[in-house]
């Protein structure tokens, strides 16, 4: 049976490092979508994202917009809070991902590899029912990152097999620093 090829820790350093990086950026915009929410309760502000979304060309982004502004004022005005609340929330698992894949923790890559993972189809659907070079952009990166840290965590796991790990890329070593 044929070895798997070798990975050296430089290549595995800034393979992560870039991911967490991308991680990072994801984090920094949905933080701002986030707070640019929450003071949609403000009246002022209102009205110039209603300005905003009036100046927009006339499609499908216009037509997003104005329809998240109807539900974001629409009735209960908490519904920008709560919404602000949950993109903040969410840039808080981009933030636990980044820092995990900086310091290359396995677990991170897990993480990385399920959360990602599972916004895969939600995005595919978009590709097709609203077609757009940003959607099928954020599809192939997410892919991309999915199944090269999936190729990643199978050569760690094959290389702790190797190695005679007892562990043997369990729950516990997914905790532990990574070797070599």
């Amino acid at each position: 049976m044929n070895a798997p090829p070798a990975v050296s820790v430089v290549d595995r350093t800034a393979f992560l490092r870039v991911v967490a990086a991308y991680k990072f950026v994801q984090a920094a915009v949905l933080i701002g979508l986030g707070l640019a929410t929450m003071r949609l309760v403000e009246p002022d502000v209102t009205a110039s994202f209603q300005q905003w979304v009036q100046d927009l060309p006339v499609g499908y982004v216009q037509h997003v917009a104005e329809k998240f502004l109807r539900w974001v004022s629409g009735p209960g005005t908490g519904r920008a809070v709560i919404l602000g609340g949950a993109l903040l929330a969410y840039s808080a698992l981009f933030v636990v991902e980044g820092v995990g894949l900086w310091m290359q923790r396995r677990w991170a890559e897990w993480l990385t590899v399920v959360a990602t993972a599972a916004l895969i189809l939600p995005e595919f659907y978009e590709c097709v029912s609203h077609p757009s070079l940003m959607f099928f952009l954020l599809l192939a990166v997410n892919s991309a990152v999915v199944w090269l840290l999936i190729q990643r965590l199978r050569h760690e796991l094959a290389m702790d097999a190797r190695r005679g790990n007892p562990d043997n890329g369990s729950v516990n070593s997914a905790f532990r620093p990574p070797s070599g």
